[in-house]
């Protein structure tokens, strides 16, 4: 039986940013800086439970993101820059779940990059 490998893993990497692998010579290689006013969100899952192991946040926090999707809209980077730590850390753990609708530049799809402020507050489930 042959394995079959998926063209995303999911990664956690040791700062705690959340980034899914990509081929090197796919088309996202070139990504282009956008403006998140211009993106359009096709699917915002709502947050899940806070996870019970971590330690609580303290209050409700305003993290700011940067994410990177692709041609598909399927976002393949999304990186906490600001914000209390455990808060980035929550949302890009959410974020990493949504779907965007595909950017179209000159009239093909790109990959892109844009940067989102996010509320974050949390509740520690039992």
């Amino acid at each position: 039986m042959k394995s079959i490998l998926r063209p995303m893993t999911l990664l956690m990497i040791a700062a705690g940013s959340v980034l899914l692998a990509q081929s090197t010579n796919s088309p996202e290689s070139k990504i282009v800086e956008y403006d998140f006013a211009k993106i359009r969100i096709k699917y915002q899952p709502s947050w899940p439970p806070y996870p019970s192991d971590w330690p609580p946040l303290k209050s409700r926090a305003i993290v700011t993101l940067s994410i990177t999707i692709n041609t598909e809209g399927k976002p393949v980077s999304v990186i906490g820059i600001d914000g209390p730590t455990d808060s980035r850390r929550y949302a890009e753990m959410h974020l990493a779940n949504w779907l965007f609708y595909p950017v179209v530049i000159n009239g093909n799809p790109a990959a892109v990059r844009f940067k989102m402020v996010v509320p974050v507050s949390a509740t520690k489930t039992k």
